[in-house]
């Protein structure tokens, strides 16, 4: 099955993070690429509930310094500034590499992300932050370019007390739901899946954008697993992560490219086990075979045997 490379700014090398039921894929910037149907996007019940998560800082893609997925769960980007012209003063230049742009992520019942953005410069400066959203609501298939014969309706989206929502009427009548919330700083702006915020921050100082998505559908029970905020999910899953590792065997050898194979294996096995209303199994694989396929899971089941039966 063939799959098409599509988007603009495409980037081949792709970040995972999964809990449960729900899975983002997401290039090194931290980006879900609008049009393409390569995989990006956050998922659950097969379906892509997002399809567009870009940030731009005064209409510019910036410059990666770092791109981790180390825990499986969570995400850290950190990247720069290209040179740029002050938002609300164009007469003022900010200098390429004077601002930190820091993206941390996290999914726990839902997808939790906060921007930080930091101000090394020696004055205050202005930005325009701009975050976009679509939602296309395919299933897997249709991911991989499958054409189903019917569809069902996307209705427009709609920001209400906070929240970006975006919502689909499947072919079977149920309602799907993407809800957006921004929580602490209100946009400036919102135009469709477009939100804008304007940043002015003093020298030496900081400031953060902070937002949940939740992503809901009348045909599946809700997620047990929940959490308010980005702090209490990360708190939450440190714990959850700790009783894990507590219950694997630790493998050490005198071979330290060995070991972290070895760790790195089992934080891989722990981001694919997927608990749910019925019971828990391993994931196949992510994105295509995020789901219970009898074969992988049991032939994974049974390799992991030895370290945490």
């Amino acid at each position: 099955m063939s799959v098409t490379i599509m988007g603009e700014n495409f980037n081949p090398v792709s970040r995972t993070i999964k809990y449960n039921g729900i899975f983002l894929v997401i290039d090194t910037d931290g980006n879900i690429t609008g049009n393409n149907t390569s995989g990006y996007g956050l998922y659950t019940d097969d379906t892509r509930f997002l399809s567009r998560l870009e940030l731009k800082i005064n209409d510019t893609d910036n410059i990666v310094l770092s791109s981790s997925t180390e825990t499986g769960h969570s995400s850290v980007i950190i990247a720069t500034n290209t040179p740029l012209t002050d938002y609300l003063d164009p007469s003022k230049t900010i200098q390429q590499e004077s601002i930190q742009i820091k993206r941390e992520s996290i999914i726990y019942g839902a997808y939790f992300e906060t921007i930080t953005v930091a101000n090394y410069n020696l004055e205050k400066i202005s930005l325009k932050l701009d975050l976009f959203f679509e939602a296309d609501y395919l299933d897997i298939f249709e991911v991989r370019s499958i054409s189903p014969l019917i569809k069902g309706v996307k209705m427009p989206p709609v920001f209400d007390d906070n929240t970006l929502k975006f919502s689909y009427l499947d072919t079977t009548g149920a309602l799907l739901s993407t809800e957006i919330e921004f929580i602490d700083i209100k946009p400036e702006e919102i135009n469709g899946g477009k939100v804008s915020f304007i940043l002015n921050i003093e020298p030496s100082a900081e400031t953060t954008v902070k937002y949940q998505i939740k992503l809901k559908s009348t045909a599946s029970f809700p997620e047990k697993t929940t959490a308010y905020d980005f702090k209490e999910a990360f708190e939450k899953l440190r714990y959850e992560e700790k009783k894990y590792f507590e219950s694997t065997t630790d493998i050490i050898s005198d071979n330290q490219d060995f070991n972290e194979l070895l760790q790195r294996g089992s934080k891989d096995i722990n981001m694919l086990i997927t608990k749910t209303y019925y019971g828990e199994y391993i994931a196949a694989g992510i994105p295509w075979f995020s789901t219970l396929f009898g074969r992988d899971s049991l032939i994974a089941s049974r390799q992991v045997l030895m370290t945490n039966p």
